[in-house]
C-alpha cells in the first residue's frame, strides 16, 4: 500500500504515474481490490487514481511453458 501512497503524492506533484495489474490467468480482463479482506488497499487505489495515478490492466494468454500478453485495458 506504501507504493499507492507514493505514486499519489508524485501524481500530486505533477509526474505522470501509473500502476500496472498484470493478469496472468485467461479470460480475465480487469481486477479489482478486494475490500472485504484488504480495505485499505482499495481506498489508496482509489485516491491514488484521482489524484492522477493511471490504473492499467494487462491481459494475458497463458498456457503451460509460455505467456503472452494479449491486450490493455486503461482506467480513465
Amino acid at each position: 500500500m506504501k507504493h499507492l501512497e507514493e505514486l499519489t503524492i508524485a501524481a500530486k506533484n505533477g509526474y505522470h504515474c501509473q500502476i500496472a495489474f498484470i493478469i496472468q490467468m485467461n479470460g480475465i480482463h480487469r481486477v479489482f481490490p478486494n475490500d472485504d479482506m484488504q480495505p485499505e488497499f482499495g481506498q489508496a487505489l482509489v485516491c491514488a487514481a484521482n489524484a492522477g495515478v493511471q490504473v492499467v490492466y494487462y491481459r494475458c494468454h497463458v498456457e503451460a511453458d509460455s505467456i503472452k500478453i494479449t491486450g490493455v485495458e486503461k482506467e480513465r
